[in-house]
């Protein structure tokens, strides 16, 4: 199976045409671009609407530091029947309302697996701080084929296709040739309390707090990809992360020519649980601050 890993021996291609290339033409199904838009653009009218609101709507704690809303659950339903109206057979991974099968009417699981993210950024939403996105990303055994995430703050819409390179609206993306972590921008998401993997993230945010040029933390891991993708970031890594956090970024940023890799080994990269995104020039150097090999 045609996985998205690019691994640390040897460069990725500048683009996603390499890769696509050794995808059958059903991994991309016609008009699935289209119907991704078409519903994180509904989803993001939505989202805007009910930030006019505030307060009308309740906020539900899942976990620590972890939140959902009822936007969250409204937008993944709307997202939900718009895929299923276009494409039946599909199954729809949601962050809210988990995998549904679709009526593929089959004993196996469909090839195509839509995973969706109604609000990345959920608590930057709830507390009204305008940086959050819908994600939409259509996967072909596991392997991500088409995404589009939309960031209805700035009405920006990320989109990418396996062969047909990365967007923003009508404009080709790019990213970074950034190679040296001193000037480097990069942007990570920090894990939330209590969890076992805060310990390594502490070592890993140090060594770039002392090594590169600027460090953000948006809130939005989806949107942080999206910004790897247009060279807004030169580097993006993260732990803990679900296949909805990967799926439609990690996507982006290949298509736009950067470097994408599970940290820790693993079969496949929607099943990382970490993930490695910047400038392919800054691949080594942002590995080796991750995993404590960088020289001080």
């Amino acid at each position: 199976m045609t996985s998205l890993r690019s691994t640390s021996s040897g460069s990725p291609p500048r683009d996603g045409a390499a890769r696509a290339g050794r995808l059958p033409a059903q991994a991309v199904p016609a008009q699935a671009l289209d119907v991704a838009r078409a519903a994180a653009g509904a989803a993001g009218a939505l989202l805007r609407e009910a930030q006019q609101r505030r307060g009308s709507w309740g906020v539900h704690a899942k976990g620590p530091a972890d939140v959902v809303t009822d936007v969250d659950r409204e937008a993944e339903a709307l997202i939900v029947r718009e895929l299923l109206a276009a494409f039946p057979g599909h199954a729809v991974l949601g962050e809210e309302s988990g995998l549904q099968e679709g009526a593929h009417g089959g004993v196996h699981r469909p090839a195509h697996t839509w995973i969706v993210d109604p609000i990345d950024g959920t608590l930057n939403f709830a507390h009204g701080v305008p940086h959050y996105c819908v994600s939409i990303a259509l996967a072909w055994h596991d392997v991500p084929v088409c995404a589009a995430v939309y960031d209805p703050v700035r009405d920006e819409m990320y989109h990418a296709s396996a062969g047909g390179g990365a967007w923003l609206g009508d404009q080709r993306l790019r990213a970074s040739d950034c190679a040296r972590l001193d000037q480097a921008l990069l942007a990570a998401v920090f894990p939330k309390p209590g969890s076992p993997l805060l310990e390594r993230f502490e070592g890993s945010l140090l060594r770039a707090m002392r090594r590169c040029a600027g460090l953000r933390r948006s809130g939005s891991m989806v949107l942080d990809l999206a910004w790897v993708a247009a060279g807004r970031l030169d580097g993006f890594w993260q732990w803990g992360m679900q296949p909805w956090d990967i799926a439609a970024g990690s996507l982006l940023v290949l298509e736009a020519g950067g470097h994408v890799a599970p940290i820790d080994p693993a079969p496949g990269l929607l099943q990382a649980g970490s993930l490695l995104a910047c400038a392919s020039p800054l691949a080594g150097s942002l590995r080796a601050l991750c995993t404590d090999t960088a020289p001080d």
